[in-house]
């Protein structure tokens, strides 16, 4: 699930290792995979090989001091021969399985693969799949340890975190050769649920001890949230560096991690760069391409966002796409071709909300908040939120929701709260500032905006004036 905001799933890495992704390229081996042994993590992931005709070179170790590098620099596979071998891998893995129907590691790595194609093509129906496939693999391996471990990832998807951890402990009472993977989800956990600062110096004993472009990327990801802007792009640069591998999907999601980063500090052609180069190297990437489509679009090419988001509603299945297209069509003049979009998030929202509640509180809050034009529901949304996740992001959400209705006291008193912490980007202080105007108290507006506040450092100069994000 991606939404216009970040969502702190994408921000760890542990998505991206537990699928095995780095295996997704043209390294990885074509036959099916072999029976696992008691000391095996799972099954090796059976790879369609790329055609002959178009063969990928040796990574690049060299590391100049930028990004986002080029396929000469860093190459990697073409991304739709990635998808066709992501595919490949399911449909291997799902055959493979009904020879094998009670081998709980071959389940979890379905799920595995299912999660990933709907973190990268946004189809949340594939989401469903995988919570299906738990229940399967619960029916044919009750007690074995990679049964939990899949209900782990499925739950952690829907924000079940407290039934991810119990899952989770049961997994390694059960193998406690699980216990470094199992160490891995628990971080990803502790990133989800905004606890920084365990997984923060968790990420850098990782770094100091044998670094990769994932966990490199996922600790410059957490130094972004805190306003430490210049060493998380130090850090994001660093990660190229440690790719050791030709799949396209870890250099995509570090280069659309990057661009967020910038996005949120209001530095929107940086962002756009690094958005390009993301779907660049994984053509379909979907939280890339609406967040480009919608610095595009801040930027003043319309028509350009407009291109992209039309393909990607047609692709993905995940309500927010067309809820940010519908804006645009608004933005551009063409309301009637924006109802029947709206009309149709709103439906899928209410499902949604129906169905799996907590993962999609601050989603459908965004939309109430903007093209659905419901201020009163987005915040009772944002708070309810708020409760589940202790975030800065979730509580900005909750100061943009009162501000917007009635509630404009409870926007400041929380306003209050936020701007005590270090490193707020401009975009967070323009929501701060607009809730200080919203409840009479323009002197509190006008100093979060002062020059002379509290900046994030940045290696590149000081931070333009923003534009509001877009919704």
């Amino acid at each position: 699930m991606h939404t216009a905001h970040r969502h702190r799933l994408q921000t760890t890495a542990l998505s991206l290792v537990s699928v095995g992704l780095l295996c997704l390229g043209t390294g990885c081996p074509a036959q099916p995979p072999p029976p696992p042994s008691t000391a095996q993590a799972g099954p090796t992931v059976a790879v369609a090989p790329a055609p002959a005709s178009r063969p990928v070179p040796s990574p690049h170790v060299a590391l100049p001091p930028h990004a986002p590098m080029t396929q000469q620099e860093l190459p990697t596979t073409d991304g739709p021969i990635a998808f066709d071998n992501l595919e490949g891998s399911l449909l291997s893995l799902q055959k493979f399985a009904q020879t094998r129907p009670t081998d709980a590691v071959i389940q979890l790595r379905i799920v595995q693969l299912l999660c990933a194609r709907a973190q990268f093509r946004g189809t949340l129906a594939d989401y469903q799949r995988a919570a299906a496939q738990v229940e399967h693999a619960f029916r044919v391996a009750p007690k074995a340890a990679h049964s939990f471990v899949a209900r782990a990832r499925v739950r952690a998807v829907f924000h079940d975190f407290v039934g991810a951890e119990k899952d989770l402990a049961a997994a390694e009472k059960l193998d406690p050769e699980l216990g470094a993977s199992i160490a891995a989800s628990r971080l990803s956990l502790q990133v989800a649920q905004g606890q920084d600062e365990p997984a923060l110096a968790a990420y850098r004993e990782l770094r100091k001890k044998a670094p990769d472009i994932l966990t490199t990327g996922a600790e410059a990801a957490l130094l972004a949230d805190r306003g430490e802007l210049a060493a998380a792009d130090e850090l994001f640069i660093a990660a190229q560096g440690h790719f050791r591998d030709v799949s396209p999907f870890p250099v995509a999601w570090l280069y659309f991690q990057h661009g967020l980063m910038w996005e949120r500090a209001g530095r929107l052609s940086r962002a756009e760069e690094l958005y390009a180069a993301a779907v660049s190297r994984l053509p379909g990437y979907a939280a890339a391409t609406s967040h480009w489509a919608a610095v595009l679009s801040a930027r003043g090419a319309k028509e350009q966002a407009r291109t992209l988001l039309q393909a990607l509603t047609q692709s993905a299945d995940d309500p927010e796409y067309k809820a940010q297209l519908a804006a645009l069509l608004q933005d551009q003049g063409r309301p009637e071709e924006a109802k029947p979009l709206i009309a149709e998030a709103q439906r899928r929202y209410t499902e949604l909300l129906a169905a799996h509640r907590p993962a999609f509180l601050s989603h459908a809050a965004r939309f109430y908040l903007g093209i659905g034009g419901q201020p009163a529901m987005a915040h009772k949304l944002a708070e309810e939120n708020l409760k589940a996740i202790h975030t800065t992001e979730a509580q900005l959400l909750v100061i943009e929701a009162a501000s917007a209705g009635p509630a404009t006291a409870r926007a400041c008193a929380l306003a209050d709260v936020v701007r005590q912490k270090p490193g707020l980007s401009d975009p967070a202080r323009i929501i701060l500032s607009r809730a200080y105007s919203a409840c009479g108290q323009p002197s509190h507006a006008a100093a979060i905006l002062s020059p002379t506040a509290e900046r994030p450092a940045s290696p590149q100069g000081p931070v333009p004036a923003p534009l509001p994000p877009p919704t």
